[in-house]
């Protein structure tokens, strides 16, 4: 008998209700199996976990943040277990263990060890701080915490360059917000900051400079790689219309990919720069509650709230580092102290001019004033002022008790590794610590070469 007409249709159509009864089914069968439920809350108990992980273990303890991976790739891989639990123990009533959970639920956790194993095994997940207890210059016991060395962030700043009719220069105003956001930025544990100069100096030594040409994103990004640094930071600062306008621009070093663009203006620049300063912490991925819970001070509380200071000591900084004319350097520290008698950046400076030229008369006034300005300094400039104060006032020991404790919190920085070389392990003859020092300066930063050349002649 043949097919009438339209029949083909009909049967497409009852095929059609018959696979849409199918999934109906299917669906039903969840439900009541109560694999949605269960899902649902499993789903609700990953996210706690996540948020536990994160916000108490990671941000709290500074645990490793590969453990937020590690829960979400956990998670991920025991759905098929939670499914298989979910599909044969939902509907309420007595069950048994069957034959496919008891395969299926081991190769599931074998796999899922497997797979952690083979992606985070051998990675440090221990906390990214340590504590120490260490002595302090007075022989007490304290205990610090500090960041893990391979956990801090390094960072350079570059003074912006402009180009005129003259050729390439650089603005005293893009001098003063690129040293503003060096000492705000050093304030943050996680953060290795080099400073400004430090990377003029380099570009200068090494015939990067040009006069006619704006320094490329490439050039600078390899001398970031040759500081093993990740990040740059290119800030300006202009006035006009009685308002300073303030850009910052932060820079992937490797990718060199842009990953802050932050523009302000106002009728000062600090508060500016402190907002700057946190929005480039949270582009780095500090944790909001490690923000919020950690020492930043404003940065005019660090330098100074006057602009008539600040610049007669850019103009003091340039003189020192880039001009190396002492003199023009102390007439115009001098001019900045006249106005704010409490910079004590400004004093540091003087400091360092006057080490420079053995004045040791002026040298031991500035250090007793510096001392009672300690809680304007950061970190490393407090190690640094203490260090020579004792030193200044013949105390070696306790000098090198200090070198001892600046090392530990502040691994990445080269300067007590040089001071305990040469002021302690070469004046006693002590070359083997000698060339320990500087050999971790060179393992550090291979840029710094020149010191093999000391290491060297020590053998």
């Amino acid at each position: 008998m043949g097919d009438y007409p339209g029949s083909g249709k009909n049967e497409t159509k009852q095929n059609s209700i018959e696979a849409f009864k199918d999934k109906r089914s299917i669906i039903i069968e969840l439900w009541d199996r109560r694999v949605f439920h269960i899902i649902g809350i499993y789903l609700g108990g990953s996210w706690a976990m996540l948020e536990f992980v994160s916000s108490f273990l990671v941000d709290r303890f500074y645990m490793s943040e590969q453990w937020i991976s590690i829960s979400f790739v956990l998670l991920i891989s025991l759905i098929p277990s939670v499914l298989m639990v979910a599909w044969f123990h939902g509907r309420p009533g007595p069950d048994t263990w069957n034959k496919i959970e008891k395969i299926g639920i081991p190769i599931n956790l074998a796999i899922t060890v497997a797979l952690l194993l083979g992606i985070y095994g051998g990675k440090d997940l221990n906390a990214r701080t340590e504590e120490m207890r260490v002595l302090n210059e007075r022989g007490e016991a304290v205990i610090k915490t500090v960041p893990k060395s391979e956990y801090k962030k390094g960072i350079a700043i570059v003074f912006n360059q402009s180009s005129t009719d003259t050729g390439i220069v650089i603005n005293a105003l893009d001098m003063v917000v690129a040293e503003m956001l060096y000492h705000d930025l050093r304030q943050e544990l996680f953060f290795s900051v080099q400073d400004p100069w430090n990377q003029q100096i380099r570009f200068r030594q090494e015939g990067s400079e040009s006069d006619d040409q704006v320094m490329p994103l490439t050039l600078i990004r390899e001398h970031c790689k040759q500081q093993f640094l990740s990040y740059f930071i290119i800030p300006s600062l202009t006035f006009s219309n009685d308002m300073y306008h303030l850009k910052i621009r932060l820079y992937d070093a490797d990718r060199l990919h842009l990953l802050l663009e932050y523009e302000s203006s106002s009728e000062l620049p600090f508060s500016p720069i402190d907002l700057a300063t946190r929005k480039i912490k949270t582009a780095l991925k500090i944790s909001e509650k490690h923000i919020d819970e950690s020492t930043d001070l404003p940065v005019a509380e660090l330098m100074t709230a006057d602009m008539e200071a600040l610049m007669a000591y850019i103009k003091a900084m340039e003189a020192h580092l880039l001009l190396h004319d002492y003199a023009l350097a102390t007439t115009h520290i001098n001019n900045a102290l006249e106005v704010d008698a409490y910079f004590a950046q400004a004093m540091l400076r003087q400091v360092l001019i006057y080490m420079l030229v053995n004045d040791n008369q002026n040298l031991h006034r500035l250090y007793e004033r510096l001392m009672k300005l300690l809680y304007k300094l950061t970190g490393t400039d407090r190690y640094y002022v203490k260090y020579f104060y004792y030193m200044n006032r013949q105390e070696y020991g306790k000098g090198a008790e200090i070198l001892t404790l600046w090392k530990r919190a502040h691994p990445e920085d080269d300067r007590p590794y040089y001071l305990m070389a040469r002021n302690h392990y070469e004046n006693a003859g002590d070359y083997r610590g000698f060339i320990r020092e500087l050999q971790h300066i060179v393992n550090r930063d291979p840029s710094r070469f020149h010191y093999q050349t000391d290491i060297s002649r020590a053998y």
